[in-house]
């Protein structure tokens, strides 16, 4: 249609906080993705626009159509560390727990990692949280808060000396002085409680729940 061909005329997906522009979204949504570059729920989600990311939905986007990078609207963002926006779409995606938070902790969003981990404590014992492999992913990109948060919350069979001497080491060439200065504090504090810490095995992954 003439609108589509105009894209450049059409207000951004934020003009949705304005009532008189609520409408351009059922023009996004049935338009072509590649006329946009990307699933609008998933552009929405990944620039923090939580009014737009409910206007999508009420417009009857899929928060699950991938943009150009294969990214839904949760992963996207996730990826962003927009924590309001994943909390409102959590519920509704059926997508791997695990790679979430791997993601998440990759990049040090912290207040993203908190509320996956809640959704993660609703599993009986922590079922589908890999803390080794999360902690590599924080420590890795020298994210000290995440590391500490990880540290703080994962269960005392979670990660061994010999891991955390690893990720220190590799922290350190890497030049994420503070991360591996942690990580031996970490090592430290094991070896004088005694009580060092054997890896638990891999976790079946968790797909988080879909509403109706």
């Amino acid at each position: 249609s003439s609108d589509l061909s105009r894209k450049e005329e059409m207000p951004p997906p934020s003009v949705a906080r304005d009532a008189e522009y609520r409408g351009v979204f059922t023009v996004i949504v049935r338009a072509d993705a590649a006329v946009f570059a990307a699933s609008p729920p998933a552009a929405a989600a990944g620039a923090g626009d939580l009014i737009s990311v409910q206007a999508l939905r009420v417009a009857g986007a899929d928060p699950a159509r991938r943009d150009s990078k294969g990214r839904t609207a949760l992963a996207a963002a996730v990826a962003a560390g927009h924590a309001g926006v994943v909390e409102l779409l959590v519920p509704e995606q059926g997508e791997s727990l695990a790679g979430l938070l791997q993601l998440a902790c990759a990049a040090g969003h912290t207040g993203v990692m908190d509320g996956l981990l809640k959704v993660a404590d609703r599993n009986p014992d922590g079922v589908g949280v890999d803390w080794p492999e999360l902690l590599q992913a924080a420590s890795s990109g020298g994210h000290l808060p995440a590391v500490r948060m990880l540290s703080d919350r994962m269960p005392e069979s979670a990660a061994a000396e010999p891991l955390r001497r690893q990720l220190a080491q590799a922290a350190r060439a890497a030049g994420h002085g503070a991360v591996a200065d942690f990580l031996e504090d970490e090592v430290r504090r094991q070896l004088a409680s005694g009580t060092p810490r054997a890896l638990v095995p891999p976790a079946d992954p968790v797909t988080l729940p879909v509403s109706a």
